[in-house]
């Protein structure tokens, strides 16, 4: 490459960095970057990452999404709208390759067995449950991988060859992805096997929903830096992800200093809570349970349930599970569990003063 070439791209090549853009954009060349590509990579301050990104792309011709739709039978709205329900950017242009036609023939299945809008909420859920795990990826990467390396002087170039050198390890994550993939669709067939809750077609069921929050985590958050806040929260996640983990449990999500997680009976939830509060590892708990019907939507739980067991743990005070009538109805009476009725509170949403009660497993002799 010449000094001319540098210079198409809006290069100095007299510049004190003019060897290095050389390197990056010959990398990018050797990879299969357009001219136009390697513009917008300059543009966007990523040109050291544009080889690896085009090695997860893959070779081959490169296609616009209707495209690929097409070879699939798919018409060229159905997948776009796909595209976009994967939560993957489109402007136009070719953003995929032949390696992209099975996607498209998965949800050509969907589309004809499911519908179009079951088959899009599908897309729905794989796209924000694969964007959190790319999330993930590319936080630790930068983390653990590419920050120390530029603290010990690594520029661009090097920065850029270790990004190509973890290509290697693509194929081994994505078996690893299809391992728990499938390992997830078991436990959730069995999940609701074990509930005994027959399927609607309104996508419903009964179950308990809980709750589970940080006591005095804003106030924490204050004060600490954002390595140890980090660290904190890992640690609530990975304990509560431990406790949480049974045939019969989900944990739905864990949003930093809470976590949802939801039973499929009341006994469940309350042995779940009460682990929970009193694990010496983690940090002061409340919790708040409800019982009730509710709306399974993408991976996700909607309704009324939701927001009252939500409310309840406002109502907890550290260390304490708050639960609505309806759990308590569903709890055995053989004296395992401690039940104190706390009367009618009014609850934001709710117009109806909500009979609450606090509850938790005795500890055993």
């Amino acid at each position: 490459m010449n000094d001319g070439d540098l210079a198409t791209y809006g290069l100095d090549p007299s510049a004190p960095d003019a060897a290095e853009w050389r390197e990056l954009v010959e990398l990018a060349t050797a990879a299969g970057a357009t001219n136009g590509e390697i513009r917008d990579a300059i543009a966007g301050r990523r040109l050291h990452a544009l080889p690896v990104q085009l090695g997860l792309i893959g070779g081959g011709q490169r296609i616009t999404v209707a495209e690929a739709g097409a070879r699939v039978g798919l018409d060229p709205e159905f997948s776009r709208q796909l595209w976009s329900a994967l939560g993957l950017a489109d402007d136009g242009n070719t953003p995929c390759t032949d390696r992209d036609v099975p996607l498209f023939a998965y949800y050509r299945w969907a589309l004809e067995r499911l519908g179009p809008a079951e088959a899009l909420e599908g897309a729905r859920a794989m796209g924000v449950s694969l964007s959190q795990l790319a999330d993930s990826e590319i936080a630790q990467m930068r983390a653990a991988i590419e920050a120390p390396v530029r603290a010990g002087g690594a520029g661009d170039v090097d920065v850029a060859h270790l990004l190509l050198g973890l290509l290697d390890v693509m194929p081994v994550l994505q078996d690893a992805v299809l391992v728990a993939h499938r390992q997830h669709v078991y436990g959730a067939g069995r999940r609701y096997s074990l509930w005994g809750i027959p399927p609607s077609e309104a996508s419903t069921t009964e179950c308990v929903v809980g709750f589970a929050d940080v006591v005095g985590s804003t106030a924490l958050g204050e004060r600490l830096g954002a390595a140890e806040l980090d660290a904190r929260v890992r640690a609530f996640e990975g304990r509560v992800a431990e406790i949480a983990a049974g045939p019969d449990t989900r944990l739905v999500k864990l949003i930093g200093d809470e976590a949802m997680f939801v039973t499929g009976t009341a006994i469940d939830a309350v042995t779940l809570a009460s682990a929970l509060v009193q694990d010496p590892r983690l940090p002061e708990l409340r919790i708040g349970l409800a019982a009730g019907e509710v709306v399974t939507r993408g991976g996700d739980l909607y309704g009324p349930v939701v927001n009252l067991a939500a409310r309840l743990v406002a109502l907890a005070t550290p260390g304490s599970i708050v639960a609505d009538a309806q759990v308590v109805a569903q709890l055995p009476t053989d004296g395992a569990i401690r039940i104190e009725a706390l009367g009618p509170r009014e609850l934001a949403g709710f117009e109806i003063p909500v009979d609450v009660f606090e509850v938790g497993m005795y500890p055993r002799s």
